[in-house]
Order: structure tokens, then C-alpha cells, then sequence
């Protein structure tokens, strides 16, 4: 918790919660213990939030929406830069590389991520709805198969072959709990089983020409092509 306020950095909840570790503090008698905590255990922010800006309100209602089981409305601009207007149940606010999403359920029953960032508007509505038990609702069942922050994406097992040179890192690395690491002679096998979606093809497609996809089938062909564009926009002219 010490460390965790740089990613709120812009808004009131970076100093509350900075009061409120000072409060705990305060109250332990191992007050000396814990001085200098905030440098002891660091979060290292890649960029934060930066909806937070010029939207810290929103995220307060955002808040007392989440806590108090209401409908919102908001104005939501989506990847294509398109806005859409709906209404949500928001269900959860979740944290995903350094950045803020509010996992909203839509009248038609579907869970999303929306973006934090990319919420224009927020209008908390009086309509209530009923906050789903555990067994109908649990996130970590919902991103169990995600790999990044998108769900309702084709689960498969997923297999790379590495350059020898990542079995250091892949032994003591987890990318995903499903993952199983095989480290060989002259190659290391790693094997998830994931949603294919657009966080895990930027993900192999950072390891450059040290990881061949073995299997699915479509994921090696589309991860093929875009290796194969990307070579042509190097090439020389």
C-alpha cells in the first residue's frame, strides 16, 4: 500500500493514501520500524494513469458508483476514436500495467473493460442494481484465461520456442499461471494456455526473430505476418 501511490499521482487519492498509511503508522508502536517506509518498498510506475489529469472527479463517482451498487451512464471513447454513449453496472475497478479500468457489466449482460482514460463522462444514476454473489461474479475466474485486460477471446494452448538465451529468464519469470517452462539444449519451450488477443501477440512479437509460435496454427500465421510487414517497413529503399 506505501507504494502504490505514485499511480494515483494527480488526484486527492494520492495524498489519502499517503495520510492514511501515516495514520496506521501512527497508531502501531513500532513506529520506528516503519519510518522511511515509502522508499523501502517502491512501485516503479511505467507512465501511470494519465486520465487522472483531467479526470480525477470522475473517478469519484466512478468510486461511490462501485461502492454503492449504481447504474452509471458515461461517455466512452472507444479505440477507433469513436464515442459511445451507455449505461453500466460498474462491478470492479481494476489495475492493469499501471493503468485504471472499470470492469461494467451493459444491459445486455456483458462484462467489459472500459479504459479509465477514455471515459468522457460519468453521470451516476439513481438506479441501484444487485451486486452479483462471488459464484456469479469473481474476477479472478474472469481473467483466469486473459493474459492482458481483454476477455471474451478464443482460448488456446499456446506454444513458443525461445532462443536459449531466455532460460534464465523464463525459469524465473511467470508470464501467466498456466504457464509450463522447458528449458532444452538449444531452445526453451514455453507453453500457456491464454486468449488470443492483441497483448499476447505484442508480447511474442517483443521477443524480435528469438521466438518462433509452434502452436496455435492461426496465432503463428497472423504473428508470421506481422513480422513479415514489419520487415518490409525496414527494408531499404
Amino acid at each position: 500500500g506505501a507504494s502504490l501511490w505514485p499511480l494515483f499521482r494527480g488526484s486527492s487519492y494520492q495524498e489519502g493514501i499517503r495520510d492514511a498509511l501515516a495514520q496506521v503508522i501512527g497508531r502501531t508502536r513500532r513506529r520506528a520500524v516503519f519510518k522511511d517506509i515509502d522508499r523501502k518498498f517502491w512501485f516503479l510506475r511505467r507512465g501511470g494513469e494519465a486520465g487522472l489529469l483531467q479526470r480525477a472527479p470522475l473517478l469519484d463517482e466512478v468510486i461511490e458508483a462501485v461502492l454503492h451498487h449504481r447504474v452509471i451512464a458515461v461517455e466512452y471513447t472507444r479505440f477507433g476514436g469513436g464515442v459511445e454513449r451507455l449505461q453500466l453496472e460498474p462491478l470492479s475497478i481494476a489495475v492493469h500495467d499501471h493503468q485504471l479500468y472499470v470492469i461494467g457489466r451493459s444491459d445486455r449482460g456483458l462484462l467489459h473493460p472500459y479504459r479509465f482514460a477514455r471515459v468522457i463522462s460519468v453521470d451516476v444514476l439513481e438506479r441501484t442494481f444487485r451486486y452479483p454473489s462471488r459464484a456469479e461474479y469473481d474476477p479472478e475466474e474472469v481473467f483466469r484465461d486473459s493474459f492482458g485486460i481483454f476477455l471474451d477471446r478464443t482460448v488456446a494452448k499456446v506454444v513458443l520456442r525461445l532462443h536459449p538465451r531466455w532460460a534464465t529468464y523464463a525459469r524465473t519469470h511467470r508470464w501467466h499461471d498456466s504457464q509450463l517452462v522447458l528449458v532444452r539444449r538449444d531452445h526453451v519451450r514455453v507453453e500457456l494456455r491464454v486468449g488470443l488477443c492483441p497483448e499476447l501477440e505484442a508480447w511474442i512479437l517483443g521477443f524480435g526473430e528469438q521466438a518462433e509460435v509452434l502452436a496455435p496454427k492461426e496465432l503463428r500465421s497472423r504473428v508470421g505476418s506481422r513480422l513479415a510487414s514489419a520487415a518490409r517497413a525496414y527494408a531499404p529503399s
